[in-house]
């Protein structure tokens, strides 16, 4: 686990969490025949294959990907494994519209999107390669591991974009400062300590 990013981004964030929680479970997904586990190590090991397969796509720091889907662990790869190529996340809502999902994709030119198959967008809806996320371990090379990508605490993270039920859609810009201090408003809060806003930016 490479320690030279900045302290406040989520990959050193992740990074800390692998590194001190290890082989503790971190996410469990009813399957079939049971549940299915990842631990912390796992989640920083998936997300590096999953770095490693949007570099090899080509994708590089400050390219853009949408993902959009359930709560599942396979989001949850695919957000960080963004995170530790650099690549800025564009997340949608699975009941965004195909003319909202159009304009979003115009402002911001995504190079790939992470999309579930249970999301009811039609075939044009998207008109960059899609991944679906119930078959992204597929997509993944056995213990690969992405190029450094030097990741700075000012450096974008995601784009979040309002409904537009009023008007344009515009795209909430969030660094990686803004989420890392989320967290430790969360974190505080759950100490009984004072909560700290998080500045925002439109695109």
């Amino acid at each position: 686990m490479n320690s030279s990013e900045n302290n406040s981004t989520l990959v050193r964030f992740l990074s800390d969490q692998a590194n001190l929680r290890g082989d503790t479970p971190a996410f469990f997904m009813a399957c079939e025949d049971g549940y299915r586990s990842w631990s912390y190590d796992d989640l920083w090991n998936e997300a590096g294959r999953v770095a490693e397969m949007l570099q090899r796509r080509g994708l590089r720091k400050g390219d853009r990907a949408v993902l959009c889907g359930m709560n599942s662990v396979q989001w949850a790869l695919a957000f960080f494994g963004c995170i530790r190529a650099g690549v800025v996340v564009v997340p949608l809502d699975v009941r965004s519209g195909d003319d909202f999902v159009q304009r979003v994709t115009a402002k911001t030119r995504p190079s790939l999107a992470f999309v579930s198959d249970a999301v009811p967008f039609s075939s044009g809806a998207f008109e960059v390669p899609k991944i679906s996320l119930e078959s992204l371990e597929d997509e993944l090379t056995d213990g690969a591991a992405p190029a450094f990508v030097e990741i700075r605490s000012e450096d974008l993270v995601e784009i979040m974009f309002t409904s537009g039920t009023t008007g344009t859609p515009k795209g909430v810009m969030l660094t990686h400062t803004n989420l890392v201090s989320n967290l430790h408003a969360i974190r505080d809060t759950s100490r009984g300590g004072a909560t700290t806003g998080w500045s925002r930016s439109c695109l």
